[in-house]
C-alpha cells in the first residue's frame, strides 16, 4: 500500500467523519430551535435527508447567524449552570 494511498485514505476518512458531524449539528439546531414549527422541522429534516449534502449547504449558509446565537446562548447557559453548581460546592 503506497504511502500517497495512505495519505489519501486518511483525508477521505477525515472528511466523512467531519461530514457527518457537520450533518448531525444541522440536525441538532434544528430541532433545538423554538422559532421554528413541528412543520418546518420536519421540512429541514427530510430535505438534509433526501438530498444531504445541498440540504445541509443551504441551511448552513441560510441560517448561520440563527445557529451561531444559539449556540452562544447555549454555550452562556452552560457556563452560568457549571458556575452555580461550582459554588454550591462544600
Amino acid at each position: 500500500y503506497p504511502f500517497l494511498d495512505v495519505m489519501w485514505t486518511m483525508l477521505v476518512f477525515f472528511l466523512w467523519i467531519a461530514w457527518f458531524w457537520i450533518l448531525f449539528g444541522v440536525w441538532g439546531d434544528i430541532f433545538r430551535r423554538h422559532d421554528l414549527s413541528g412543520l418546518g422541522k420536519t421540512g429541514w429534516f427530510i430535505f438534509t435527508l433526501v438530498l444531504p449534502f445541498l440540504g445541509v449547504f443551504i441551511y448552513v449558509v441560510s441560517q448561520n447567524d440563527g445557529m451561531q446565537q444559539r449556540n452562544l446562548e447555549r454555550a452562556g447557559l452552560r457556563v452560568a449552570f457549571t458556575q452555580a453548581v461550582w459554588r454550591m460546592r462544600p
